[in-house]
């Protein structure tokens, strides 16, 4: 920075405390276990783009915490600099499935772009699955341990039988019903729907497009970031072929709905 930007910047330091908090001008809203941390980890890099204090924020979501009003929302997120143009996100994937999300995003952040990320849902449940099923051993979250086989799981929540929201594997895999909540809530032109896909394979090309629709400059395409993936792990074993091929008859009508609305195919990755 020059001699004039650096005296600036140090003129402004004391006022920076004095600046309102933004709100965010994106939200990342899943779905879970289809890319959200890569993109979070990918948009902290952007030099325009300050990230909350915490990860998933899930305000929305909670009901607890949305009862304590936007005053509590707006304490995660940095303050307006005195100086400069910046923005910031919310990237919790919670939003995509809980029920009050959208028409709550849609009142409180009436401008903000919503981002969801769909991945082929019966691979996005196995993944789901893995997580909860590797709790058992984390001191944080050991609570959210699922003790089930991925079969049990599955014949559970096909029975109709209560099961935690968490851990509904499947109802969370259909995604139209969630992305119209969105498209009567927000409009279509505020909706971006992406596929995991992408963020495999072209993630430069998706966060650009992103980034162009905040009007933020994009990011170089060889960037040291777009080289990394966050949350990659391997499963102990696969998914059996019976299983797979259940339920991608399960998911055929949802998955060919999301086709027809948002040319996404939602593929397994190869």
């Amino acid at each position: 920075m020059g001699g004039l930007g650096a005296t600036l910047l140090n003129l402004s330091r004391p006022l920076q405390p004095l600046m309102p908090r933004m709100l965010p001008r994106l939200v990342i809203i899943g779905a879970q276990k289809a890319g959200t941390t890569t993109l979070y980890d990918l948009l902290a890099q952007h030099p325009r783009i300050i990230q909350p204090r915490v990860k998933e924020v899930s305000f929305f979501c909670n009901d607890e915490a949305y009862g304590r009003g936007l005053g509590h929302y707006r304490s995660f997120f940095p303050r307006r600099p005195v100086l400069g143009r910046a923005i910031t996100f919310d990237a919790s994937p919670m939003y995509l499935y809980h029920p009050l999300s959208a028409e709550r995003i849609a009142r409180h952040l009436p401008g903000a772009l919503c981002l969801a990320i769909l991945r082929d849902p019966v691979e996005r449940a196995y993944s789901a699955w893995n997580m909860y099923h590797r709790f058992k051993d984390d001191a944080r979250s050991a609570h959210r341990y699922d003790p089930r086989s991925f079969e049990e799981a599955v014949e559970e929540e096909l029975s109709g039988r209560q099961v935690d929201e968490a851990k509904r594997y499947l109802d969370r895999g259909l995604y139209m019903p969630q992305l119209e909540r969105y498209r009567r809530a927000i409009g279509s032109d505020r909706l971006l729907v992406h596929g995991f896909e992408q963020v495999k394979r072209d993630p430069a090309g998706l966060v650009n497009g992103v980034l162009a629709r905040l009007g933020l400059e994009a990011m170089p395409t060889d960037h040291h970031a777009f080289a990394t993936r966050s949350n990659a792990r391997v499963y102990e074993s696969a998914m059996s072929a019976t299983m797979t091929e259940r339920l991608r008859a399960y998911f055929a009508a949802d998955m060919d709905q999301v086709r027809q609305a948002f040319g996404i195919e939602l593929s397994p990755l190869r």
